[in-house]
C-alpha cells in the first residue's frame, strides 16, 4: 500500500489499512508519503522529521529517567552546569562535587547517560502524540512557557507535558 501526503493524523493510512483487512488482507505494509509542498495548513507533515524538537526533548528525558534524581537535584544540576547536555557528558566524579549528588547518585546518572541513544524514539512518540492532542504541549525547565509558579517551586519537574486551550485560544 502506498499512500500519497499523508497527513500529521495519519488517518489515510488506518482507514486505508482497514479497508484492506476488511477485504481479506492478512499482512498489510505501508510506505506513507508526505510532500513538503503539500498545500495542507498543517505546520507539520508525518513525512518531516521533528529531529530539532527531538533532539531538544532526547537529554531532558534521559535526565529525567535517572532513578531517585528529584526536581530538587535537577535544580542543583542545572544550576551547576546549566544544560541537560552538559550533565550528561560530565563525569561522575564532578557530579558527586553538586550538593545532593552522591556517589549513588552520581554513578546512577553515568548509567544513564550511556543509555541516551534510547530516548530519541520515545521523544518522537510524545511528539507525535502531543502534535494530535488540541493544545499539546511538551515543556521543559528551559522552556520559556514553562508555568513560572511552578518552575519556582521545588516540585518543578525537568519535563511538563500538558494539553488543552488556554482562555486566549477560546477568545475569551
Amino acid at each position: 500500500l502506498l499512500i500519497d501526503d499523508v497527513v500529521t493524523t495519519g488517518r489515510t493510512v488506518q482507514i486505508c489499512a482497514e479497508l484492506l483487512r476488511d477485504a481479506g488482507a492478512r499482512e498489510i505494509f505501508v510506505l506513507a508519503i508526505a510532500q513538503a509542498e503539500s498545500s495542507l495548513v498543517e505546520k507539520k507533515h508525518l513525512g518531516e522529521s521533528h529531529t530539532v524538537d527531538v533532539a531538544r526533548l532526547v537529554p531532558w528525558l534521559c535526565l529525567s529517567g535517572t532513578p531517585d534524581l528529584g526536581p530538587v537535584r535537577v535544580r542543583a544540576l542545572i544550576e551547576q552546569f546549566k544544560t541537560p547536555e552538559k550533565i550528561l557528558s560530565i563525569d561522575g566524579n564532578m557530579l558527586e562535587a553538586v550538593r545532593g549528588i552522591g556517589p549513588k547518585l552520581s554513578k546512577a546518572i553515568v548509567i544513564q547517560a550511556a543509555k541516551r541513544g534510547e530516548y530519541p524514539e520515545t521523544a518522537a512518540r510524545l511528539i507525535a502524540v502531543a502534535d494530535r492532542l488540541p493544545g499539546g504541549r511538551i515543556l521543559t525547565l528551559a522552556d520559556s512557557d514553562y508555568p513560572a509558579i511552578l518552575g519556582q517551586s521545588n516540585h518543578a519537574v525537568p519535563v511538563l507535558y500538558g494539553a488543552g486551550l488556554s482562555a486566549d485560544s477560546l477568545g475569551s
